[in-house]
């Protein structure tokens, strides 16, 4: 089960007596853009209290730590594993009935160099067509008198992918502009403990993959024993600059010692207080699916909020609890740092699903990392457009590296001479660069909803939004006299209505984007904005084409784009107006085209599923399509069928797919509340028979708790009060 707190995760079981724990961190990327874990820990316990009938762990929700009990030759042993939200220290806090002798070893697969062959490289940045030989450098592992520390250094004497990526895409002559997060990078820990000495070390093997471990044992039997790991992550120029970095880490936790583990209890019950879903049976059954899909939702949140405090976002594809590929994959028999889809790659239209679920939850704070990651790569997404096309604003792609490069492999290393240098060679990827409006407006309903100041954010948006103004007006220019159409609108050709419809003529979703990302900067207070910036977003505003229509029988439906030249992928742009764009949905204009298209577009129908990044969960709630929408949502919400429930997928990417919870979530909040302006729609499409007690999020520091059972709202409470005559109850 998963366990973290801060910016670590864990995965912490118990197999043959002994207690087990992989470590992650956020940031942890290697020279190839792999995102490595730290390392893994094993506690042993002279009297193997986990070897009989008396075993349990129980993963501690309100307060965010795992419990594992055990009784053998009776000696009662409890284990408490807790991450300090604060700092990046790890706790093991061991207690018995009678005194114990306990060891406690790092493990760790790169004791030695590791070359990267076949599907091995998905793991990292240069995936299925690495330009040469991909080597994981080892680790600098080590006895530090009665501890182990242990650090990976990306190395300075050879390329790494930023270095490779940098001259693949002809940038070389402003690459001290570029952002760099791999050029010394530094990351590691210390794992010791007061009553510990030094055992030496072992070999093994563990499920496919060789280690070293080394141990250190009780120097007497006690019958407490606290182990603790610091981790510290920095780029500096020097290794001893990085371990003066950990000594700081080490003196900062000693100080808050007697304070820090209820500092990260009151941290994890605030978190539960913000925010929650408890779908109530009025027959409790943990068969239930429909019990299962309130559970779940708690159980992922669990897993977002362990990285909070992240300096860089939660990964779509297995956030930081992936484990042993071969047990998602038999074929993958590669070391625990492998997950498909690579460790440094942020892919927006996945990405975006893990974090739109944080509006309506409340945790704004927890945003903050995806936010970053963006304005980090700013700078870089526009010098991408000066210099391949002599115009300003931001060009993102969809595959985005986490130095604001398209990634070098879907970037394509085998492309024409004359090929555009700012475009990907990539069937699924070409032109597809408006999924960054998603994050623009995730930006923007942080200050609706919470109130944020997002002056900060105001560039970036601006940004991302004239390269959609200066670059469609760029393309028309170069195909004839005339930069807009007929009607005075941008020409948004060639482009993609996601990774499905290539080649769109006027695609809806970027249309959709466009409109919604210009409405709701320009409703903004008005300190962000300057008059003469107003004036011209509104201009721009006026220059956005309308959506496309099409009829399947009778039924007009919302088009993908006016033209497209083929279908590539399986997605549903076409219904992205309703979601995440809100031009569509309940109350508003259209709403049974709406509806048409997601009853009767051929294609919508062929491509539904629940599984992982599909949102056929949400489209439906945002319709009020009662039915649909429960059923796809307990499809999703449902046990995972691994030990952990919310561990699901692999889906289209890995393991935990979180892109598949984030779904979830979102599909499971829109049922029981939509905001739209100032009004606030309750129950949309939330089934009588499903009893439930909520605390949801809505605009203008909004909060609603509400309790229903047997199809009749029992209770009611809205933060502020005056916001009650804005309620709109749908049942």
């Amino acid at each position: 089960m998963p366990c973290g707190g801060g910016d670590i995760g864990l995965n912490v079981w118990v197999e043959k007596g002994d207690l087990l724990i992989y470590i992650a961190k956020s940031g942890t990327f290697d020279e190839n853009n792999a995102l490595l874990k730290e390392g893994r820990i094993r506690v042993k316990l002279t009297h193997n209290p986990f070897d009989g009938n008396n075993f349990k762990q129980e993963l501690k929700l309100e307060e965010g730590y795992v419990s594992i009990d055990g009784k053998n030759d009776n000696v009662q042993t409890n284990i408490k594993v807790w991450v300090d939200v604060f700092r990046p220290v790890i706790h093991i806090d061991i207690a018995a009935s009678s005194p114990v002798q306990a060891t406690a070893a790092y493990e760790s697969w790169r004791y030695k160099d590791r070359i990267n062959t076949g599907k091995a490289n998905n793991g990292n940045s240069y995936k299925w067509s690495p330009p040469g030989e991909v080597i994981t450098y080892k680790d600098n592992i080590s006895f530090t008198g009665n501890a182990v520390q242990f650090y990976h250094r990306n190395r300075a004497d050879k390329a790494n992918v930023f270095d490779v990526t940098v001259k693949q895409q002809g940038l070389d002559a402003v690459k001290s502009q570029l952002y760099d997060p791999l050029t010394h990078l530094t990351f590691g820990g210390i794992m010791q403990a007061a009553n510990m000495q030094a055992a030496g070390t072992y070999t093994g093997t563990y499920i496919n993959t060789d280690f070293t471990g080394w141990e250190l044992q009780s120097k007497k039997a006690s019958r407490n024993c606290h182990i603790v790991v610091y981790l510290h992550t920095s780029q500096t120029d020097s290794t001893s600059a990085w371990q003066n970095g950990l000594q700081q880490v080490i003196t900062d936790a000693t100080l808050h010692d007697k304070t820090a583990w209820q500092q990260t209890r009151n941290w994890w019950k605030q978190y539960w207080q913000r925010s929650y879903i408890h779908i109530l049976p009025s027959h409790p059954d943990t068969a239930s699916a429909i019990w299962q899909a309130g559970r779940n939702y708690q159980l992922f949140r669990y897993m977002l909020g362990c990285n909070a405090f992240g300096k860089y976002p939660t990964k779509f594809n297995g956030g930081l609890f992936t484990y042993d590929p071969s047990l998602t994959d038999t074929s993958l028999r590669f070391t625990p740092d492998f997950r498909n889809w690579g460790g440094g790659i942020h892919t927006a239209q996945n990405q975006r699903l893990v974090y739109f679920p944080m509006i309506k939850s409340g945790d704004y704070d927890v945003m903050k990392a995806e936010f970053d990651f963006y304005m980090r790569c700013l700078r870089t997404a526009e010098l991408r457009s000066e210099i391949y096309w002599n115009h300003k604003g931001a060009c993102f792609a969809e595959q985005l590296e986490n130095f604001g490069l398209p990634n070098c492999t879907e970037y394509g290393w085998k492309r024409p001479a004359d090929y555009d240098k700012g475009m990907e060679y990539n069937a699924w990827l070409e032109y597809e660069w408006d999924t960054v409006l998603e994050f623009c407006l995730m930006m923007l309903e942080t200050e609706r909803y919470g109130g944020d100041d997002i002056h900060e954010y105001i560039p970036f948006i601006e940004s991302c939004l004239r390269f959609f103004n200066e670059h469609y007006q760029y393309l028309a220019g170069k195909r004839g006299r005339k930069t807009l159409d007929g009607n005075g609108q941008l020409i948004l050709f060639p482009g993609s209505a996601a990774e499905t419809y290539k080649m769109a003529y006027n695609a809806s979703s970027t249309i959709a984007g466009l409109h919604t990302v210009l409405t709701r900067l320009l409703e903004l207070p008005s300190s962000y904005l300057s008059d003469s910036s107003r004036a011209n977003w509104r201009v721009m505003l006026s220059r956005i084409p309308p959506i496309s229509y099409r009829q399947f029988g009778n039924h007009t439906t919302i088009a993908p784009a006016r033209l497209w030249e083929r279908i590539n992928n399986t997605e549903e742009p076409q219904l992205y107006p309703v979601f995440p764009w809100g031009i569509f949905g309940i109350g508003k204009p259209g709403l049974d085209t709406a509806i048409n298209t997601f009853k009767y577009d051929t294609d919508a129908i062929k491509f539904r599923s629940p599984v992982g990044w599909k949102q056929d969960n949400i489209f439906a709630a945002r319709l009020g399509l009662t039915n649909e929408a429960s059923q796809l949502t307990i499809q999703k919400l449902k046990n995972s069928g691994r030990r952990f429930p919310a561990f699901w997928g692999p889906g289209y990417d890995w393991v935990p797919d979180h892109n598949w919870g984030g779904s979830g979530m979102i599909g499971l909040q829109e049922m029981l509340l939509q905001a739209d302006g100032k009004k606030i729609w309750l129950f949309p499409a939330w089934p009588k028979d499903w009893d439930v007690h909520f605390k949801l999020h809505a605009p203008y520091n909004t909060t609603v708790e509400a309790t229903v059972r047997n199809g009749k709202v029992q209770s009611l409470i809205v933060v502020p009060k005056e916001r009650e005559k804005d309620i709109i109850m749908m049942f």
